[in-house]
């Protein structure tokens, strides 16, 4: 096993801790516990062993954080895998504050051992970068201390605010998953009267169980059926959104669109139950523009582009190659397909269009149409109505560089995947 233990140079003049060649993992505890009696933050590599190719390389990468003379804290590099055990028990001994295998993982942790900061992808393949975040977070670090001990110390919804304002010097996505800062709010603050429970509290899965039991009514009722709690949940949800009251916090751009995601899911099953498509349809395409317009190039922004896309009547999906998959799929709803056959139509002639699938999964397909540089020019004989994997279309003389498409209309009515295949384009 590969280990060390990295001690930086100390601009503030502490006694640096003691220098270990190989750390090996048990000990990696007792170096956060040196740390802390010294009044020093830690900062913890989390790498792979032998089936993690770029370890050494990381390793390496991160030796030149010893050159640093600004950061007053040690750097400790450990290794987190099958060979020294995943469990709850191992993650607890070693402070792994959270539940999944994410390696390559650096992660920060106040000096009386509170985690206060991780970092992921490409942050943590750079010495500079990891430099720069970390000084970062470490500019937060005194305020920070004084919050998590006022939470700690101080009983009721004074407690849940302490530990709320700690969080928000935090990232949105660390806060969220901080177990005793959101235990402290969870459990202070049960009603949400300081509106931190569902600004840190509710992950994107634990958001979509609280709306659900809204929906049914509480925790045993049903999700079919039109009779859901509809006005309610949307009610609860704007709510968050817009806070309850002027004393809560503001949500930040990302749990903004993680709530919005919310607000789309109610707006979504109300529309797709009671079949109002039109009505409802204008604020399910609403709500998903919001969230591509706080943040387009974020996760919850490009998700919601691609059902913005999904459920706007005038989109269509774009299929070249000939091959068509889960992107290319429009479950249980209309959506038209351009497909670009022009590599495969050379010249003048009757083509057979065939869809070949590559699984089983029920799909109409119906409605096809020859399309020479934007314009059609032919269609089948077969009713446009009618389901059919196989037409014949006949090509005119082609123009120079033309672009050649059919296009149709499809529907998958089974799981995305079983809905894949192929596009055939043969001349008769």
């Amino acid at each position: 096993m590969k280990t060390y233990l990295l001690t930086l140079s100390l601009a503030m003049g502490l006694m640096p801790l003691a220098n270990a060649a190989t750390l090996s993992f048990p000990e990696v505890p007792a170096a956060k516990e040196q740390a802390k009696a010294e009044g020093k933050p830690t900062l913890v590599l989390w790498h792979g062993s032998d089936w993690m190719e770029e370890s050494d390389k990381l390793c390496s990468e991160w030796e030149k954080l010893a050159a640093v003379t600004d950061m007053p804290l040690p750097v400790i590099f450990a290794q987190f895998d099958e060979k020294v055990g995943t469990s709850d028990d191992v993650r607890n001994r070693v402070a792994m504050p959270f539940p999944e295998f994410d390696l390559p993982v650096a992660v920060l942790f106040a000096p009386d051992g509170t985690y206060m900061a991780s970092y992921r992808g490409k942050t943590v393949l750079s010495a500079t970068g990891m430099q720069k975040a970390v000084q970062k977070t470490l500019a937060n670090l005194p305020q920070f201390t004084t919050l998590v001990k006022q939470a700690r110390e101080t009983q009721g919804k004074e407690g849940a605010i302490a530990a709320g304002k700690a969080l928000s010097l935090m990232a949105p996505g660390d806060a969220c998953r901080h177990p005793e800062l959101t235990r402290i709010i969870n459990e202070r603050d049960p009603k949400d009267e300081t509106g931190y429970r569902t600004m840190f509290c509710y992950e994107h899965m634990g958001m979509y169980k609280l709306i659900n039991d809204i929906l049914k009514g509480g925790p045993e009722g049903s999700l079919g059926g039109a009779s859901r709690k509809f006005d309610e949940a949307e009610k609860y949800v704007k709510s968050v959104i817009t806070r309850r009251n002027g004393t809560q916090p503001k949500l930040g751009v990302k749990q903004q669109q993680q709530w919005l995601a919310g607000l789309y899911h109610v707006q979504k099953e109300r529309m797709c139950s009671t079949g109002k498509k039109n009505e409802d349809l204008k604020q399910v395409l609403a709500t998903l523009k919001q969230i591509v317009k706080l943040d387009p190039k974020s996760e919850y922004g490009m998700g919601a582009a691609t059902y913005y896309r999904y459920w706007d009547p005038t989109s269509f999906f774009e299929i070249k190659d000939c091959f068509y998959d889960a992107s290319t799929q429009s479950k249980g709803f209309e959506k038209d397909w351009h497909v670009d056959i022009s590599k495969k139509v050379k010249s003048a002639g009757t083509h057979t269009i065939t869809l070949v699938p590559f699984a089983n999964g029920p799909m109409m397909t119906r409605n096809f149409r020859l399309v020479i540089n934007g314009k059609e020019v032919a269609r089948p004989s077969v009713d446009p109505k009618t389901d059919t994997k196989s037409v014949d279309l006949t090509v005119p003389e082609l123009p120079k560089n033309a672009k050649v498409e059919v296009w149709l209309t499809a529907q998958c009515n089974d799981h995305w995947l079983n809905c894949s295949g192929r596009i055939d384009v043969k001349k008769k």
